[in-house]
């Protein structure tokens, strides 16, 4: 099976507020058997007006070749993925990008649970 190298796909929780991009950004074989491997890159962009202070994503499928994410916290237990403490909040119109690398046919499915975001003050007409 061939992934689509370089293209985008897109799982939409609402585009005015959260919209998280996935993309497989290399391929290679490994070993004897020629096992597939992939590396995959996603984009998490916070379209909403306020700031993002938090996001749990429940993730299937997640299995990392060697252990190999970044810049996400991934819970066993629970199959879910966090933002690590440094990168958030993610304010308005910002994108942050984390990955992983799996060996397979398959990416994982990351799907958003929750979406917390700070309190943004209103303005008064006068």
């Amino acid at each position: 099976m061939s992934w689509p190298q370089g293209q985008s796909h897109r799982r939409l929780l609402d585009a005015s507020t959260v919209q998280l991009c996935t993309k497989v950004i290399s391929e290679w074989t490994e070993g004897i058997d020629a096992t597939q491997i992939a590396q995959y890159q996603l984009n998490l962009i916070n379209n909403g007006k306020a700031p993002l202070t938090g996001i749990t994503m429940s993730l299937t499928n997640f299995k990392p070749w060697y252990d190999q994410y970044w810049k996400f916290n991934y819970n066993n237990d629970t199959q879910t993925a966090t933002l690590p403490g440094w990168r958030v909040p993610l304010v308005s119109g910002q994108t942050f990008e984390f990955g992983y690398i799996q060996a397979g046919a398959n990416g994982a499915t990351f799907l958003i649970q929750d979406v917390q975001f700070a309190a943004v003050a209103k303005r008064r007409s006068n």
